[in-house]
């Protein structure tokens, strides 16, 4: 279905994501990742350029900003974000790089 797409997930996405889960299912989600080498954990922080470049748009620096910064910088095509039951899907467009951010 989307044999072309790479996904990227910022190290503290990952963080905050596994926080939620049980042992055995930050395990799964572990066992299900390593099987594709087209999912990748972005260990690297965003650069705070970045970031205060979209607070000063009027983001918040821990939430939209730092998603923003992230998308730019890793050059992404897609952006999918869900939060409080929300689920945003945007085109970045016209990047070389490709991919989805999560």
């Amino acid at each position: 279905f989307l044999p072309d797409l790479g996904v990227l997930v910022p190290r503290l996405v990952m963080i905050e994501v596994t926080r939620n889960l049980c042992s055995s299912d930050v395990a799964t989600l572990f066992t299900l990742l390593n099987r594709t080498s087209r999912f990748r954990i972005v260990e690297e922080p965003v650069p705070r350029s970045l970031v205060l470049k979209y607070v000063d748009r009027g983001l918040r620096e821990k939430g939209d900003a730092f998603i923003g910064a992230f998308a730019e910088w890793q050059q992404v095509d897609y952006l999918i974000s869900a939060t409080a039951g929300q689920t945003v899907i945007g085109y970045a467009g016209g990047t070389e790089a490709g991919g989805i951010y999560l």
